[in-house]
Parts: C-alpha cells; sequence; structure tokens
C-alpha cells in the first residue's frame, strides 16, 4: 500500500490529530498490507529518528525512514526484513529505495515524492533514478504530483473535480498534473517499468475521502495495490 499521509497526521496548528491516525490506522489494518510505503512521514532532521511511532501504530516489524523536507520524510514499513536502504536525493526532495527480503528472494521498494513545482523532465528523472537505486525487480511507489495519461483524464474533466479546492488555480493544476504524468510515466515504461493498476481497480478521490488535513491547497488521490 501506498500513501501520502499529508504533514505527518498534523493539522494546521503542527499537531498530530489523534482522530486522523485512528481512522489511518483502521484502514490500513482493513487492508492488511504487507508493505506499507508512506510519503510525507514526520522524520526529525537526523534523518533517522522518526517523530511518531509509525511501527506501533500501524503494526509492522521492520521500517525504514529518511526525512525530505523540515518534518516530512519518506516511510517504508514492511512484515519481512528490509535490505541496504539507499537515498536519492533530487530537486529538494529524496527518494529512499529498499530491499525486502522474503521467500527466499529480495524485491526492492522504492519511493520518490516529487516537488509539484520542478519539471516534469527533473520530475522524471528523479523517480527514474530512484527506482534503480538497488539492482533486480522493483516496485516504484510514492506521490509524482503527476497524473498517469491510462486514467484517461482530460484537462477539462480533472479541472472540474479540482475547482471545489485549486479555486482559479484549477486549469493550471490539471494542465500540470497531466502534462507532468505523460513525461514521468513515459520514462518509466522506458525504463521497463509496467503499472500494477488495472485501469478498472484504480480508485482515486479528488479530495480524499480519507483525512488529508489540507482541503484548501492539497490534491490527494489514494490508491492501494495489494
Amino acid at each position: 500500500m501506498f500513501w501520502n499521509i499529508c504533514r505527518g497526521f498534523r493539522n494546521e496548528d503542527r499537531q498530530v490529530d489523534p482522530r486522523k491516525v485512528a481512522i489511518a490506522a483502521d484502514f490500513v489494518r482493513s487492508e492488511d498490507p504487507d508493505v506499507l510505503v508512506l510519503n510525507e512521514a514526520d522524520y526529525l532532521a537526523d534523518y533517522h529518528e522518526s517523530a511518531f511511532d509509525y511501527r506501533g501504530t500501524f503494526a509492522f516489524d521492520h521500517v525504514h525512514g529518511h526525512q525530505y523536507a523540515a518534518h516530512m520524510g519518506n516511510c517504508i514499513l514492511s512484515r519481512h526484513p528490509l535490505i541496504d536502504p539507499r537515498v536519492h536525493v533530487a530537486g529538494g526532495r529524496s527518494g529512499l529505495a529498499c530491499g525486502i527480503g522474503a521467500n527466499g528472494g529480495v524485491l526492492n521498494i522504492a519511493t520518490f515524492h516529487a516537488h509539484p513545482h520542478t519539471s516534469s523532465a527533473a520530475k522524471a528523472d528523479a523517480i527514474v533514478a530512484t527506482a534503480h537505486l538497488r539492482p533486480g525487480p522493483c516496485i516504484m511507489a510514492g506521490d509524482f504530483n503527476a497524473i498517469s495519461p491510462d486514467d484517461g483524464l482530460t484537462v477539462a474533466g480533472l479541472e472540474f473535480r479540482l475547482r471545489p479546492i485549486a479555486k482559479d488555480k484549477s486549469v493550471s493544476m490539471a494542465t500540470r498534473l497531466l502534462g507532468d504524468g505523460e513525461v514521468i510515466f513515459a520514462a518509466l515504461r522506458r525504463s521497463g517499468f509496467h503499472d500494477l493498476v488495472l485501469g478498472s481497480e484504480r480508485r482515486h478521490t479528488m479530495p480524499s475521502r480519507l483525512p488529508d488535513g489540507d482541503r484548501q491547497t492539497q490534491v490527494r488521490i489514494d490508491v492501494s495495490i495489494r
């Protein structure tokens, strides 16, 4: 399961909202994933110590995180051992990749949270670089701040969905999200990646019905992969 949890479950006053934590914990428990990848997880400036007990909240045995901005980081939780974590820094953000040891082999899990105001090419380069941090098969997760062309959305259709939260910026936001998606997903395909989520199984919500903490400026697109 891959999820941007929006500022580590914190409200605008920077305090963790227990309601969001409880809802998120129940949701993860109901999905029962083997791996949980979080963006905007709350990590301190030493790059190692979590400011929040993700391991205990979501009941995972293995966890590794890395900060990419003030109190925001990537976090990978797994029911299997995490091996050789690696980091790629680009555009004011960082990507994280770990090997997961299971059934006698190793599968890589990588994640990148792209900055919304970097170029399409810069986003694509950073995401692809993160995906190749470790040799071997990889599942690439994260918040790319882009929408896949496979979703079949048009600028007009997306703008209509964004209008309640983006106001007068809805057209430019829709254009950027779709344009960046064309570049990013084409780059991933050239690198040998295939989208694991079939069109019929996509579960997008804009804004999310899950607790996002900021319905005025953020767009949450939640997808879980079992």
